[in-house]
């Protein structure tokens, strides 16, 4: 036990608490804006109904839109923003939104399922650009959406490995290995060869990364960005 403090003299003073990491913070802030939302379905969000005009969805969309740009930005703002364009990017087209409200009808389960798609995608954009707290709160958001998602818990560790400041070269190579595993697994996840390609192209494979780099929908997914940045150090 501590000895005891002579009379007449002040307690040392407390010890400062120990500072957040950035990406603690990120998560935090993102939590709090997105959490209230998770529960709800696309037309909660954009406080329409199933059978509301597309003039309807557009202003309350647009009017969502702007009560969030104007409150401070902070790393949850962009966030709750990409939430509303997702919501209604879905229910502006005409045939996702009539199968989204087709599930909202008659299986929520697969409904969820659904929505559990676009938060994998933005979680994976979210990583390319290093906004490791938004991904990992996404890919939660994510799982408990669709538990059955073999993807998320692949995510979620390499999201944990890009986090690192410098994981070092064999962490690296085990990391490589273990996503070789789930490509061979998943070999249609797509998503899981750019994350792979990425850390190849840091390893200094240049020809396996430019050959996973194929499958991206498009040239300018952050992944892609990433690892061709990686590529020409």
């Amino acid at each position: 036990s501590a000895p005891p403090r002579a009379a007449g003299l002040p307690a040392a003073p407390a010890a400062p608490p120990e500072a957040e990491d950035p990406i603690t913070v990120q998560y935090r802030i993102v939590a709090e804006r997105l959490s209230p939302l998770t529960d709800k379905s696309y037309f909660q969000i954009l406080r329409v109904k199933p059978d509301s005009r597309p003039e309807q969805l557009e202003r309350s969309h647009r009017y969502l839109l702007r009560r969030v740009e104007q409150e401070p930005p902070d790393d949850g703002w962009s966030a709750t923003r990409d939430l509303l364009s997702e919501a209604y990017q879905v229910l502006a087209d005409a045939s996702q939104g009539k199968r989204y409200a087709d599930l909202d009808k008659s299986n929520v389960a697969a409904r969820m399922a659904f929505e559990a798609e676009p938060k994998v995608e933005r979680a994976l954009k979210a990583m390319g650009t290093k906004r490791f707290g938004e991904s990992k709160f996404l890919l939660q958001w994510a799982g408990r959406l669709d538990p059955s998602r073999l993807d998320v818990p692949t995510h979620l560790s390499t999201l944990e490995h890009f986090s690192l400041a410098n994981p070092g070269r064999v962490a690296l190579e085990e990391k490589i290995y273990v996503l070789d595993q789930e490509i061979a697994r998943q070999p249609h996840d797509w998503r899981i060869k750019l994350c792979q390609a990425v850390l190849l192209a840091r390893a200094g494979e240049s020809q396996r990364a430019k050959a996973l780099l194929d499958v991206a929908p498009s040239s300018d997914h952050p992944l892609v960005l990433q690892a061709l940045a990686a590529l020409t150090r």
